[in-house]
């Protein structure tokens, strides 16, 4: 019996609550037999700037699949950090049909991707001999594309994205709604996205370490800012302020 599998491709930095209710939903309407999460090492159409180290990425998409779709036929797939680099969606596809000539590939692809999907490698041939499965991103169209994909109007949607998620926690907001519990304290423990006022103040530390000290003023003053109720930015503002005072008596006192 051929085995039908919908590959679910993304950079999941972080994977979200939002990927794994649709995964469910593909897998409950009985779309396919198994699906799998591939965790690409690099998209060639995006920044990679605030990209986690694949095998972050891959232990927070194991941590999400544990925790938000136990007991589904779900799986966590790193074919694409064994292929060349970039990775082109349709060159994993033409290697898993050689490599698994038992089963079938489909591709599940949120509708955003459908902006920039004329830049795709080979997107003709990727819509001609793969069945595409598309669930809905709030202000995204297909355009184009409508009729040749497969279109999932009752998949949940989700307001954010793993960029809202990143952002959030670098301003130092709770994500707890939109990330599992173990994701989050993965990200915590390894310090992945650490939020901008921690990041001013271990700046800051350097700076006053290496006797930068109005530098440092300025990053206690940031991390304050972002932080107001820290004690340890106060602290050394308040001393920092009455060195100032001191070296520079007659300019603070004129």
């Amino acid at each position: 019996m051929i085995k039908n599998i919908i590959l679910y491709f993304g950079s999941f930095n972080p994977p979200h609550n939002g990927h794994t209710a649709v995964a469910r939903y593909v897998l409950e309407a009985g779309l396919c037999d198994e699906l799998w999460f591939v965790v690409s090492p690099h998209n060639p159409l995006k920044n990679d700037a605030e990209l986690a180290c694949g095998a972050d990425r891959l232990r927070m998409t194991e941590i999400a699949v544990s925790e938000r779709l136990a007991g589904l036929r779900v799986s966590v797939c790193d074919v694409e950090f064994n292929l060349p680099t970039p990775s082109y969606t349709i060159d994993t596809l033409e290697y898993l049909r050689k490599e698994f000539p038992q089963y079938t590939f489909s591709v599940l692809a949120g509708a955003d991707v459908f902006e920039d999907f004329g830049r795709w490698k080979e997107h003709r041939k990727l819509l001609n001999d793969y069945k595409i499965y598309v669930y809905p991103r709030t202000g995204h169209a297909l355009g184009e594309y409508g009729a040749a994909v497969t279109f999932l109007p009752d998949a949940p949607t989700f307001d954010y994205s793993s960029t809202d998620v990143r952002h959030r926690l670098l301003d130092g907001d709770d994500v707890s709604g939109m990330i599992s519990p173990g994701v989050l304290s993965y990200i915590t423990d390894n310090k992945l996205w650490p939020p901008m006022a921690d990041f001013y103040l271990e700046r800051a530390r350097l700076h006053d370490r290496n006797g930068r000290m109005d530098k440092a003023l300025n990053d206690y003053l940031r991390a304050q800012e972002l932080d107001p109720q820290n004690t340890e930015a106060a602290e050394r503002i308040a001393m920092l302020r009455e060195i100032f005072a001191y070296r520079y008596f007659d300019y603070y006192n004129p």
